[in-house]
């Protein structure tokens, strides 16, 4: 297959000039329709799941995490078709994650995983 270079240097430098502008709308329109799963005051909409000596709260508009493992899950579901966005920080030697469409079950729940 044979292209010419002109023509993918004006392909390029419309893409160049019409990406920003798509982008921008595709973020308006997310940040419009994000629902807000912590408010970065409070743990309402969550519950703690596992160990009673491990602790959860919210320090500087982050939740953090002590004692034995345990989990905090959100009770705002169910949810379908989203976009999960998480940011997250752990100290060194430490084990967590991040789960997303998951059943809750006694003890533990099942599903997906996304290791921090």
């Amino acid at each position: 297959m044979k292209i010419r270079i002109p023509n993918l240097f004006l392909a390029l430098a419309i893409l160049t000039v019409t990406s920003p502008l798509l982008a921008a709308d595709d973020a308006k329109a997310e940040k419009e329709n994000w629902q807000v799963l912590f408010d970065g005051k409070t743990l309402d909409g969550w519950e703690k799941v596992g160990k009673e000596d491990s602790y959860w709260k919210v320090e500087e508009g982050a939740i953090v995490g002590t004692g034995n493992p345990s989990m905090l899950v959100c009770t705002q579901g169910p949810f379908k078709n989203f976009r999960y966005r998480v940011e997250a920080k752990i100290n060194d030697g430490g084990n967590s994650g991040v789960y997303f469409r998951t059943t809750r079950k006694p003890g533990f729940t099942d599903g997906y995983e996304a290791q921090v």
